[in-house]
């Protein structure tokens, strides 16, 4: 008796694997073509406009890696202004886009960062100060001078320390010298600058007198504060963890007024224009000196 041929069993693997590899292939170009619509570049580009090979673009150290926990609100704004200056999202450094999320106020520090990081704004103009009776308000990420290179970043991130000496500076001389490029630059030639940590205590105490005032460091007392602000001498202060840092930062207290004290937060507009109660902040200052005018 004869029997019927059973069909020949054909094997679906490599069809399927073929398959796989097609439909990868589709989507990886899929996805860079999302990603060239969006304007967003290769990170492994080192090369900008307007730059020579081997030039950086970023900070030393820093990532440039798109910070996946930052907003989008920021990150819209710099990739805007990233697609119509030649830049890419990736030139900016995490700690640059987490910035401007914490503080719109610096904004135009931020969006320029890739083009003027180390750079300091020739031919300053500091006259607007001029009429100043009481201690002008700088601040450390002023695109004029925050990007000068300090203790391996930017004085927008670590010059706090000269700019509030610059601040109190400037009030007694009226010195367009005393700006806070400049007073950098005197730190880091004294050794005031602390590379990675900004800058060591002494540039106020010993620093201040080198440049000619009278320093006088004093004990956490309400009283003593108030007698030398109502005097006219202003208190810069160095600050723990709290309302105006979460590491360290300068403040200068500037007056006393209505029963608060008034602040130059060199970080933040919004800060030196309320007036702070002493409970609000006492506990957090690490150390004051008294900035008197010199001899």
């Amino acid at each position: 008796m004869k029997y019927a041929r059973k069909p020949k069993k054909t094997n679906l693997l490599p069809l399927v694997l073929e398959i796989v590899l097609i439909l990868a292939i589709v989507a990886g170009c899929a996805l860079l073509f999302i990603k060239y619509m969006s304007g967003e570049e290769n990170p492994n580009d080192p090369v900008l406009p307007g730059q020579t090979s081997g030039q950086k673009t970023t900070a030393p150290h820093e990532t440039t890696a798109p910070p996946a926990a930052v907003g989008t609100s920021a990150e819209s704004v710099i990739r805007a202004f990233a697609a119509d200056n030649g830049l890419s999202f990736w030139d900016y450094p995490v700690k640059v886009v987490e910035m401007l999320e914490r503080n719109p106020e610096t904004v135009d520090f931020v969006l320029s960062y890739p083009l003027k990081y180390n750079t300091v704004e020739e031919n300053i103009d500091m006259s607007e100060y001029e009429d100043d009776e009481g201690v002008p308000l700088f601040m450390q990420w002023d695109t004029r001078w925050g990007y000068m290179e300090y203790g391996n970043d930017a004085i927008g991130f670590t010059g706090c320390g000269p700019t509030n000496l610059a601040m109190v500076a400037y009030f007694y001389t009226k010195d367009p010298e005393m700006r806070p490029d400049k007073i950098a630059q005197f730190a880091i030639d004294n050794g005031f600058c602390a590379p990675g940590n900004g800058s060591y205590w002494s540039l106020i105490s010993k620093g201040g007198a080198q440049l000619g005032l009278r320093v006088t460091e004093i004990p956490l007392d309400k009283d003593r504060m108030i007698r030398n602000l109502e005097a006219g001498y202003p208190i810069i202060c160095i600050m723990g963890p709290g309302v105006f840092t979460t590491g360290g930062h300068f403040i200068t207290l500037v007056d006393y007024v209505d029963g608060k004290f008034q602040v130059n937060d060199c970080n933040s507009y919004a800060n030196s224009e309320k007036l702070w109660e002493y409970e609000e902040f006492y506990d957090q200052i690490n150390n004051l000196w008294v900035i008197r005018p010199g001899e």
